[in-house]
């Protein structure tokens, strides 16, 4: 099975939409799956750390500067599909190509939506793509956190399904018994 990830990069960027792809794809490798990646980027691919590191750990990753106008990239977006379809699509947060699932589904390629917050933006893809005309409508939508999760299900909707992959890090079962000194931490991420 081949899944195509829609994302974007930018030098210098770290957040939740790169951490989960970086901790998602390799599992999904694992499985048999056989994840590509469609990236916008703003600034110099070459100093975009997701698509390194994703190209360092053997990932497909086709990439074009953001191509400004909506328009424009859902044709970027659509021209690459047509040359090699994949078995799903996924919009990892990106507005292109939650709107170039339209003509995906028509022609027979499921696709999937990530919500990573609870922010407007992502309200206004969930109000269109998730819960709007069917004819908009993602086949499945991926929530980052139990609470946005949550929060979908409540609305109830017909003909999506929905699922949780957590972001972020594991967390051990096992801790370990303080150092005796203070609390040091490293986080990426928002606490919201």
């Amino acid at each position: 099975m081949v899944v195509d990830f829609c994302s974007y990069d930018m030098p210098g960027r770290v957040g939740g939409p790169d951490v989960w792809l970086r901790r998602l794809l390799p599992d999904l490798k694992r499985l048999g799956i056989t994840p590509r990646l469609k990236f916008f980027t703003w600034g110099d691919p070459a100093l975009c750390q997701t698509i390194h590191a994703l190209r360092a750990e053997g990932f497909e990753c086709h990439v074009t500067p953001w191509l400004g106008y909506t328009e424009r990239n859902i044709a970027w977006l659509l021209e690459q599909v047509r040359e090699n379809p994949p078995d799903v699509f996924v919009a990892n947060l990106m507005v292109p190509a939650f709107y170039a699932g339209h003509e995906l589904r028509q022609a027979g390629i499921p696709t999937v939506g990530v919500i990573h917050a609870d922010e407007p933006l992502c309200g206004g893809l969930i109000e269109r793509f998730v819960f709007g005309r069917a004819s908009d409508r993602v086949s499945g939508l991926v929530c980052v956190s139990q609470f946005l999760l949550d929060k979908v299900l409540a609305q109830k909707t017909q003909g999506v399904e929905f699922r949780r992959i957590p972001c972020g890090v594991n967390i051990p079962r096992q801790t370990h018994a303080p150092l005796g000194r203070g609390l040091r931490l490293a986080y990426v991420g928002r606490l919201v």
